[in-house]
């Protein structure tokens, strides 16, 4: 028991590889048991070993199967070793059994599939279900998720209205040749490329580097 919560506070603190050491130790002693699987399989999602993380969470759902938050972090563990839909199937199962932080799961899960508002409507069940506890770290991550995926959505928008490839054909007919190429950022619709404007005679010309942000 001891080195259990030892190693609960020690991922807490940020020491996951000092964590991961105590509770193996108490895993020799105990042998397995639910909780010291969950929480090494926590540590080694968060040490970025997903394989370790499904390995522990396995041998938890032998011990008790159907266990939500073992789901839910089997599902984390699945993202991120890129099995989506593996992940889909762990965190629908951890959410139908209450595990209401495994919606944020799912958020992912389902963006990563492209189904934008699926994502989102798990996402914003996160806020509805976290209410009253804004400051928790999965709700705080829900919500930024939401946000940078509505960011996205109406950059798209912004893309699909005015036309990519139309700009692309502007630069190309119009007024200069080259390979601009207009695409998106983290930080808004971004312009790079070669833009050339040839002289009459057709000598060489103007040749310019593009690289930047603009709205147009």
């Amino acid at each position: 028991e001891a080195l259990y919560r030892k190693g609960r506070l020690q991922r807490l603190d940020g020491d996951s590889e000092g964590a991961t050491t105590t509770l193996r130790q108490a895993l020799r002693i105990a042998g397995p048991e639910v909780l010291l699987l969950a929480e090494l399989a926590l540590t080694s999602i968060e040490r970025g070993r997903p394989d370790a993380a499904a390995r522990y969470c396995r041998e938890a759902l032998r011990l008790e199967e159907g266990n939500g938050r073992v789901l839910w972090l089997l599902g984390l563990a699945l993202l991120q070793q890129g099995d989506v839909g593996g992940a889909l199937e762990a965190l629908e199962q951890a959410a139908a059994r209450g595990e209401a932080g495994a919606h944020s799961g799912l958020g992912v899960a389902y963006y990563r599939r492209g189904d934008e508002q699926a994502a989102l409507e798990h996402l914003d069940e996160v806020g509805r279900a976290f209410a009253g506890r804004s400051d928790d770290p999965v709700a705080l991550y829900a919500s930024a998720a939401a946000l940078a995926i509505r960011d996205n959505l109406g950059k798209r928008q912004w893309l699909d209205r005015f036309g990519r490839s139309t700009l692309q054909r502007g630069w190309e007919e119009r007024v200069w040749e080259g390979s601009p190429r207009v695409f998106l950022d983290a930080t808004g619709v971004r312009v790079r490329g070669r833009m050339e404007k040839v002289g009459e005679d057709q000598r060489p010309g103007i040749v310019r580097p593009v690289e930047g942000t603009g709205f147009f």
